[in-house]
């Protein structure tokens, strides 16, 4: 479930991030060096979003294991089995996705009207902010429920995110040839939008099934020890003679 939600957050992202050229191009006429400039705006945001989300990532952490008497522990880490960590996460993130979603719907819409370049401007650096930071707090608790194997978490994370992305990257300019701007960032927005009641229910079971995995994995590996120590064959020694 984080995986799939996590890939549509980055739907959001890609699309708009490939299409700004190409639509700011076909409605306003910018040259190639207007259209890099742009970006700025959307590359400032998520720049924001990249710094700013992981402090206040780290300060509801704090802030929840405070209210629960959970001492951090900065040199050895901590034993997350107990502890809600996709509380912690999802829990500073639910705002800024309904609002990257108005954003996006209001980007396509602009575009759509024809409006002053301004407002699409103003509208990208909210998408940027608001649909990046929910992104890079989704890959922290990637990372959070797997942390005996991070790399192989991400590297899963990258996979399904950017299969998703490519998809809908080769998708988005026939669909907005075929139903116009406003409809198609509509739909983005929805994309990410609806599924959201699904971080509801990884809060509420998600530590739940956290605790389950690491217990059948630690089952697993003492019965993997004692068919090791029961497969060892006992050196025979022959008696001593005088």
């Amino acid at each position: 479930m984080i995986l799939l939600y996590n890939a549509t957050l980055f739907v959001g992202f890609s699309t708009v991030t490939a299409t700004l050229a190409t639509q700011f191009k076909a409605i306003y006429g910018y040259d190639e060096l207007t259209l890099g400039l742009l970006y700025l705006p959307f590359g400032g945001a998520t720049t924001i979003a990249s710094i700013g989300g992981g402090f206040v990532a780290d300060w509801n952490f704090r802030r929840i294991a405070r209210s629960m008497g959970f001492k951090i522990d900065h040199k050895r880490g901590n034993d997350m089995a107990h502890f809600p960590v996709e509380k912690a996460r999802i829990q500073v993130i639910f705002p800024l996705i309904f609002i990257g979603s108005g954003a996006t719907i209001g980007y396509g819409w602009a575009l759509e009207r024809q409006v002053s370049v301004a407002v699409p401007l103003v509208l990208s650096f909210f998408i940027g902010l608001c649909v990046t930071w929910p992104f890079q707090i989704m890959n922290l608790l990637i990372v959070d429920s797997y942390p005996g194997a991070p790399a192989t978490a991400t590297a899963a994370n990258n996979l399904v995110r950017c299969l998703l992305g490519a998809a809908a990257t080769a998708a988005i300019e026939p669909i907005i040839r075929g139903i116009g701007q406003g409809w198609a960032y509509t739909l983005l927005a929805l994309l990410f939008t609806v599924p959201s009641p699904v971080l509801l229910i990884i809060v509420k079971y998600g530590p739940k099934w956290r605790r389950e995995r690491i217990e059948m994995l630690e089952a697993e590996k003492k019965k993997a020890q004692v068919n090791e120590e029961q497969t060892v064959p006992v050196e025979k020694t022959e008696p001593k003679t005088s």
